[in-house]
């Protein structure tokens, strides 16, 4: 899943500071479909969810709100529904406004977004206009939505909800191996990240060793979850002392069961088509 640094060097022609203040979504768009090929996607989206997840690695507010748009343009064509990042902009649209005092913080939360970029996404999920594409990120962050309709998003945030229930739930849990340091919160880090007193060389050296680290870097930020164990079925044995009737799988067993005994000894175990010692299922 890890980027190479060519690839980086790619993403953030689109994401840099220039690009993302001063070119419309649809030029966005068209950069980085010209970089990337449909089956680089879902690499380049994890690698968007991370970045956002990390305030200091992308400290513009422009840099954030196209990060977001281009998880959702690379799947534009297909329903949303079957978007691979789909929950994150339930989670995003669902949480606190950006003004809002904050709550519980997560190291894994997505960003909180202004009412203005609350809007752009909530019209890029259901009614994506081509009048929307030519519009800025900074024409977005300076929208007065204020006298706006609100977009009703309840009957899509609830398919979104239904279509994960399919999904196993030993797939739907698990926690981040990266915790937040509790006596520095969230917001204390997008205050420094608002004053630019980050380095931008350090800065690009975490990017290029999150994005395209080695085996141990890429495996730091995956989750811890439950794992997944296939059981090992229970075998039984014949009971011979009752008759033999219809196929070898049909045979009355004696309902003991061998587990995680071993294989029964000279081979008396059964097996698909194979049949007891002296025995042969019945005609028909």
């Amino acid at each position: 899943m890890a980027l190479s640094l060519t690839e980086i060097n790619s993403l953030f022609s689109v994401l840099s500071e220039e690009n993302a203040a001063e070119q419309s979504f649809e030029t966005l768009s068209s950069s980085l479909h010209m970089c990337f090929s449909k089956n680089d996607h879902f690499r380049i989206g994890n690698s968007l969810i991370l970045l956002l997840q990390n305030p200091d690695l992308l400290p513009q507010g422009t840099q954030k709100l196209v990060a977001i748009f281009l998880l959702f343009d690379m799947y534009k064509s297909e329903p949303f529904i079957s978007n691979p990042f789909a929950t994150f902009f339930v989670r995003i649209l669902t949480q606190k406004a950006e003004k809002d005092p904050p709550g519980k913080e997560f190291h894994f939360d997505p960003p909180r977004v202004s009412n203005a970029e609350r809007y752009f996404i909530s019209q890029l999920l259901t009614n994506p206009s081509k009048e929307l594409f030519r519009k800025t990120p900074t024409q977005i962050l300076q929208w007065d939505v204020s006298s706006l309709p609100p977009l009703d998003l309840t009957p899509l945030l609830n398919t979104i909800k239904e279509c994960q229930q399919d999904i196993v739930l030993v797939d739907r849990v698990g926690v981040p191996t990266i915790l937040p340091d509790s006596g520095f919160p969230r917001s204390n880090l997008e205050a420094i990240v608002a004053s630019r007193r980050i380095n931008p060389d350090n800065q690009r050296a975490v990017i290029d060793q999150i994005l395209a680290g080695s085996q141990m870097t890429t495996q730091s930020h995956l989750s811890m979850r439950p794992e997944f164990l296939r059981l090992v079925p229970l075998l039984a044995q014949p009971d011979r002392s009752r008759p033999v009737r219809g196929r070898v799988g049909q045979l009355p067993l004696s309902g003991e069961a061998l587990g995680l005994r071993g294989a029964p000894p000279h081979g008396e175990g059964i097996q698909d088509g194979a049949h007891p010692a002296g025995e042969q299922p019945a005609a028909g």
